[in-house]
């Protein structure tokens, strides 16, 4: 088991190789919660996007310094705590009452629609205190261009937080593991079969996503100067 694990874990740290969302600095800083995302159209085969948008949100968040972002394994517990996540979709009321136990002022929640080629991500900003959607924000862009729409709606979540983020930090925020969609998915897949300690359907998917990164270099093959032919 020990070692089946170990490979496991190789094949996630072979395709993703981003630091995982730190703390931010002492201070008065807000703490912000992003929930999973609903999927509007319940179609099964974008499933993945609940926890892909918001795990792939928080670690862009967890880049600026001025905010603390709390990790996605608290608000998995805290959700499955009060049973909130059996639905897919959480309400302001459910929203508030998850961000404090979560100690969090702010509660993103958020669903995402996929039109044709098309895919849509709106989000809800919920203030904990009183239970009130303060804004709300949407971005739209083609399926296949789901890193910059999600890039966007970090963007759009520091915006309405009143949050400018650092030259440095905008540069970590648009950073993305891969630029494929389908490894995207498998790692996403593989993480959440994980969650459910099902390792052997988990490795499956991780292995599909080390492929489906490497596939376009195969494709490409070797460039010259770097051992290939000129």
């Amino acid at each position: 088991m020990r070692k089946f694990l170990a490979v496991v874990l190789l094949s996630v740290a072979a395709f993703l190789a981003v630091p995982l969302p730190g703390a931010a600095g002492e201070g008065d800083v807000p703490t912000i919660a992003v929930m999973p995302f609903s999927n509007v159209n319940k179609d099964k085969d974008t499933d993945w996007l609940a926890e892909g948008i918001s795990e792939t949100l928080t670690t862009k968040l967890g880049n600026v310094k001025r905010i603390r972002i709390v990790e996605r394994q608290r608000i998995d517990a805290v959700l499955n705590e009060v049973s909130l996540g059996q639905s897919g979709v959480i309400d302001p009321e459910s929203a508030a009452r998850a961000g404090k136990v979560l100690g969090a002022e702010t509660v993103v929640t958020g669903a995402y629609q996929k039109m044709g080629e098309k895919l849509r991500l709106t989000a809800r900003f919920v203030k904990v205190e009183t239970g009130v959607v303060s804004n709300t924000a949407m971005v739209t862009g083609n399926y296949n261009d789901i890193f910059s729409l999600e890039d966007d709606m970090a963007d759009n979540i520091l915006n309405n937080l009143g949050i400018e983020a650092s030259d440095a930090e905008k540069r970590q925020i648009a950073q993305n593991p891969t630029a494929s969609v389908a490894a995207y998915k498998n790692y996403t897949e593989g993480v959440s079969l994980m969650k459910k300690d099902r390792f052997d359907d988990a490795k499956a998917y991780l292995d599909e996503a080390v492929r489906a990164e490497l596939l376009p270099l195969m494709v490409a093959g070797p460039r010259p100067g770097r051992g290939g032919h000129a």
